[in-house]
């Protein structure tokens, strides 16, 4: 009535009464239905967004373990193709028992502390190790009930692989110099010996 359009849900059937046929046709206002769907697809389409744009593994999980959401990255290094199907399944579908008992144990203490976690784990994707630095933190609602866990994991092998080659340089360095310190310690014995003989 005041001009502006709305949506409607049609239907339509066909009534016979003593040979005589009508239509009754029924419209339903669909208006706000229809405004509260676009808001979610809106929604959706930005969390997907916010979440498929991270140069990292990303996940949430309600308080059972079942996952919500996850990032293609995700889904892909777990061995599926799509985050569809990653849904719904929880740590125990998709990795081996004793990584899954790992990710569970994690997700119960952050969930009873409310506090986040940073671990660095080594993790077997596609059968080749790779190190990941792994935050997570407890999803908490508007009464701050906690309702699951969300996470964030950042491939830092290469790193990792830096680190370590510098720590075998530095290792390596000490025992040359431990070898050498010792090595000059036994010749300067070995000098000191006939001095001390030509002395007396």
């Amino acid at each position: 009535k005041d001009g502006q359009p709305i949506d409607g849900l049609f239907s339509g059937e066909i009534i016979d009464n003593q040979g005589a046929q009508y239509l009754l046709t029924v419209m339903i206002d669909i208006t706000d239905r229809k405004r509260m769907e676009d808001a979610l697809r809106q929604r959706d389409a930005i969390l997907t967004a916010l979440i498929e744009n991270q140069p990292g593994l990303v996940w949430l999980k309600d308080r059972d373990g079942q996952f919500l959401a996850v990032n293609t990255l995700f889904s892909r290094a777990c061995g599926r193709d799509r985050p569809e199907e990653v849904v719904g399944l929880t740590d125990h579908d998709l990795w081996p028992a004793e990584l899954a008992a790992a990710y569970t144990a994690d997700d119960q203490r952050v969930m009873q502390t409310v506090k986040p976690l940073t671990v660095e784990e080594q993790v077997f994707i596609h059968g080749s190790p790779r190190w990941f630095e792994t935050f997570k933190t407890p999803l908490v609602n508007h009464f701050g009930e906690v309702t699951g866990t969300t996470g964030f994991a950042l491939d830092i092998t290469e790193r990792k692989e830096v680190e370590q080659s510098l720590q075998r340089a530095k290792d390596e360095a000490l025992a040359a110099a431990v070898a050498k310190n010792e090595l000059l310690a036994k010749v300067a014995h070995e000098f000191r010996t006939p001095l001390s003989l030509l002395q007396t």
